[in-house]
């Protein structure tokens, strides 16, 4: 009986949470660990903030 390869959830590679708990395990080497963030966009060039929406938010918990 052969057994099926576990399949890799899709944000593994992406996760930083998942990166960093496959290296404290010793899944990943320090090195791929290094290679998979750099090859990481920048989350800053997509995010858009919306102030007022923030700043309304923010009123309705005061």
């Amino acid at each position: 009986m052969s057994s099926t390869p576990k399949k890799t959830h899709p944000l593994a590679e992406t996760d930083t949470r998942i990166l960093e708990r496959k290296l404290r395990k010793g899944e990943i080497t320090r090195e791929e660990f290094e290679k998979m963030l750099a090859s990481l966009p920048d989350s800053g060039d997509h995010v858009e903030l919306d102030e007022q929406k923030i700043a309304s938010i923010i009123a309705k918990k005061d």
